[in-house]
C-alpha cells in the first residue's frame, strides 16, 4: 500500500513541469495523499492491534473510512507541521517538546473522529505525566518521518529521488504504526487499574 500512495509522487517528481506548477502539484497531491496514508495506516494498524473492533471490517468499509478522513487529518497535519516545524526552526526543542505532546494526535482524528483542537487535546492529555518515556520515541519517529523530506530538499538528480522515494516508502509507514502502537499504550494507561508504558 506504502508504495501505491508514493507513486503519485514519483512521477509528479518525474514530470517536465514548470517548477511553480511542479512545487503546487506536489503540495497538494502530498498534504492529501499523506493525510490518507496516515488514515489507512491508523486504521490497519489498529485494526491489526484489536482484531475485535470494526474498524475495517471490508475493503470498501476501510476505503470509506478512511477517504472520510482525509480533510480532517490534513487540517490537523497542517496545524501540527507548521507548529513543529517553527519549533524545530527556533531551537530543535520545542518542535520536540510539540511533537511529544501531540503524538497520539493522528491515530486520535482517525480513531476517535475527533476534530483538531479535540485531537491535540486528547494527545495532550493522552501523554501527560508519561512524556520523558514517550519522548525517546517521538524523538525517533520524528527523524525517520525527515529523512525522505531532506533527502527530498536535497534531490536534484534521478538517482535522489528515487532513493528519496524508497525511503518515504518505508519509513512513513514505520512512523505512523510507532505513534498508533504509542497511542493504543496510551489509551491503555489511561484506563483506570492499567500498568505503565514501558
Amino acid at each position: 500500500m506504502s508504495l501505491l500512495l508514493s507513486l503519485p509522487y514519483l512521477l509528479v517528481d518525474l514530470a517536465p513541469l514548470p517548477e511553480t506548477v511542479l512545487f503546487l502539484l506536489e503540495m497538494v497531491l502530498g498534504l492529501a495523499l499523506d493525510a490518507w496514508s496516515i488514515a489507512a495506516f491508523v486504521l490497519i494498524t489498529w485494526s491489526s492491534m484489536n482484531p475485535a473492533t470494526d474498524v475495517v471490517d471490508s475493503i470498501s468499509g476501510f476505503l470509506r473510512n478512511s477517504v472520510r478522513l482525509i480533510v480532517p487529518m490534513v487540517l490537523l497535519l497542517v496545524v501540527m507541521q507548521i507548529a513543529i516545524g517553527i519549533g524545530l526552526f527556533l531551537l530543535v526543542v520545542p518542535g520536540v517538546v510539540l511533537f511529544t505532546v501531540w503524538i497520539a494526535a493522528q491515530p486520535a482524528c482517525a480513531l476517535e473522529r475527533r476534530g483538531i483542537s479535540a485531537s491535540l487535546l486528547r494527545s495532550q492529555k493522552l501523554t501527560e505525566g508519561v512524556r520523558m518515556k514517550v519522548a525517546w520515541s517521538a524523538l525517533v519517529i520524528l527523524l525517520l518521518a525527515v529523512i525522505p523530506s531532506v533527502l527530498a530538499f536535497l534531490s536534484g538528480s534521478l538517482s535522489v529521488t528515487a532513493i528519496s522515494f524508497l525511503a518515504g516508502v518505508v519509513l512513513y509507514p514505520m512512523s505512523t504504526i510507532a505513534m498508533t502502537v504509542i497511542y493504543a499504550r496510551l489509551v491503555n494507561l489511561d484506563r483506570p487499574g492499567s500498568g505503565s508504558i514501558a
